[in-house]
């Protein structure tokens, strides 16, 4: 039993819906309109809605430093999962 794909063909696909993504597409859409040639953009997301990885699981520390040393891991805020 052979299986069947469903499959779309794009010019740019870019994977992640992240702000460089986002940023990349609009630009390569405006240079592609100011060219005056057509193109099919396409961007993949993993979850249900686009930038919603938006620190992408990286610890960061929201509060100010008073510049003398770096806030250890342990006080950073952790992201709810």
């Amino acid at each position: 039993m052979a299986i069947t794909r469903e499959s779309i063909e794009f010019d740019v696909l870019f994977v992640g819906g992240g702000c460089s993504s986002l940023a990349g597409a609009i630009r390569l859409m405006q240079l592609a309109n100011e060219g005056s040639t057509e193109v099919e953009i396409a961007i993949i997301e993993k979850d249900a809605e686009i930038c919603s990885h938006g620190i992408s699981g990286a610890v960061m520390n929201p509060i100010g430093n008073s510049g003398n040393t770096a806030a250890p891991v342990s006080a950073a805020m952790a992201v709810p999962g």
